[in-house]
């Protein structure tokens, strides 16, 4: 089934409703249970819109950094260089706001969203803008 474009009213009002539940979610603290919560809350959020107005809804995924304390939503469905170009604009934001970043915590959180991407970690660690531990 296709996809309304992002601009679309109901896209738009979906996205406030469900980021809103997302944030009430993520104030319970960043664990195991909370991931579970959050993917079952996108997941329902889904069925409905489909069900409601016969379109897929955006296929988006949590992105989280415990030790950096950070949940982020993106699009499952990005390309390589998409994914790459994301992923270095929020390291470069996270190195300005001086929030170090684990590799592992990283790569694991790369891995969950997009399981075929493989982040190029040490371009990454070159980046004099990156604080990547």
């Amino acid at each position: 089934m296709p996809e309304l474009p992002e601009t679309d009213i109901r896209v738009q009002e979906t996205y406030k409703g469900l980021m809103s539940r997302l944030m009430f979610l993520a104030g319970n603290g960043l664990n195991g249970q909370t991931v579970l919560d959050m993917q079952t809350e996108i997941e329902r959020t889904r069925f409905n819109f489909k069900a409601e107005y016969g379109y897929d809804f955006p296929p988006i995924g949590p992105f989280i950094l415990p030790y950096s304390n950070l949940i982020l939503f993106f699009r499952k469905d990005l390309t390589n260089t998409e994914i790459r170009n994301k992923l270095l604009s929020l390291l470069r934001d996270l190195g300005r706001q001086k929030i170090p970043v684990l590799t592992m915590e990283l790569t694991k959180a790369v891995e969950r969203l997009w399981p075929s991407y493989k982040p190029p970690v040490e371009e990454f660690r070159k980046d004099p803008k990156v604080r990547l531990q």
